[in-house]
């Protein structure tokens, strides 16, 4: 007879995190960003290949850039964000098109989008 260990709390919490990052929920509003004006879009988004060679592949990447793609849909071009549970860094590109980018671009940091409510109030209250 094999027995089913229950979950933990903290696998809980996992769960509720990962479902809140692939349905985009959870999300500041798109007028927290900069305007176009006052941020241009980064020039290392022309100068990047675009999908990266090195992107990473396979079930959990397509679970994170679809999660990145619900969370920065309504987002201007140069947002990005940063994948719960790993350092997978995501930015919107193009009008729709949202691309793995590796950690060594720099990318602004007044044009990050926390992955949750709790984070967002923390880098909002950094800005103030």
């Amino acid at each position: 007879m094999t027995r089913i260990k229950s979950k933990t709390s903290n696998q809980n919490r996992s769960i509720e995190i990962m479902t809140r990052w692939v349905n985009g929920t959870g999300t500041p509003p798109p007028n927290w960003l900069p305007s176009l004006t006052a941020e241009p879009i980064p020039k290392i988004l022309q100068e990047l290949s675009l999908p990266h060679p090195e992107r990473p592949r396979g079930s959990t990447a397509m679970l994170h850039i679809s999660g990145a793609r619900a969370r920065l849909k309504d987002m201007r071009i140069g947002a990005w964000t940063i994948a719960p549970h790993c350092n997978w860094r995501y930015v919107r590109a193009s009008e729709g098109s949202v691309y793995w980018v590796p950690e060594s671009v720099d990318l602004p940091e007044n044009l990050f989008v926390p992955y949750s409510n709790a984070l967002y109030s923390v880098v909002s209250e950094k800005a103030k």
